[in-house]
């Protein structure tokens, strides 16, 4: 069932997935596969919200649902997915399909963000954000991506646009709502823990599949 989203690409990621042909490339069905699963994020902050209306915490976790069931806030997402994907490749010795796989899959995503959010710079955004995280999985710093990632997420809160920050600037986000971020942050560890590895088993079953055909 399709919740109350302010997401268009929540709404486009559900159209696209009963649209796969036969001969659909591997790099679309990746890519669709991607988007979709990035826009689960929006089931996450409804699942994490309490039952009963009486629980203090109740409202909280109903305004992280509103404040980040949006285009912006998973376009940010998306940009820590595909770090995570493209690191996958590093790690696993796939650096020829990073081009043939990869950066097609990359192009669409900010195609279809670009579309719906309207600007024209997610491109740049998406690199300012493999630099940084690749900086901070480089330096040993891998624990510090998750929270820079609620970070930058908090700034695309109401679907404010993404931007390129100065990440030695901390804090880069400031919210005087706790509960709100708090559920946003259980929305976030319930993303890694639970579809962020779909997502890799998703690429790794596209190479697999190739390699037996």
């Amino acid at each position: 069932m399709t919740p109350n989203s302010k997401s268009k690409v929540f709404k486009w990621a559900e159209t696209r997935k009963q649209q796969v042909q036969p001969n659909t490339p591997s790099w679309k069905i990746l890519s669709d596969a991607t988007i979709h699963n990035v826009t689960r994020f929006v089931l996450l902050l409804k699942r994490s919200i309490p039952a009963n209306k009486m629980n203090p915490l109740f409202n909280g976790a109903s305004r992280a649902k509103f404040a980040y069931s949006n285009d912006s806030s998973l376009f940010e997402l998306g940009c820590y997915v595909y770090f995570r994907i493209d690191l996958w490749h590093v790690e696993n010795k796939f650096d020829e399909s990073r081009e043939k796989v990869l950066k097609p899959c990359l192009d669409e995503f900010i195609k279809v963000f670009e579309d719906v959010l309207g600007f024209c710079y997610g491109n740049d955004i998406l690199q300012s954000r493999f630099n940084f995280y690749g900086k901070l999985n480089r330096e040993k710093h891998g624990e510090l991506i998750d929270f820079f990632l609620a970070q930058l997420m908090i700034q695309t809160r109401n679907n404010v646009l993404p931007e390129v920050h100065a990440y030695d600037e901390y804090p880069i986000a400031k919210t005087e709502d706790y509960t709100e971020a708090f559920f946003l942050k259980i929305g976030l560890e319930d993303f890694r823990k639970v579809i962020l590895p779909a997502i890799l088993q998703n690429v790794k079953n596209i190479y697999e599949s190739k390699q037996s055909s």
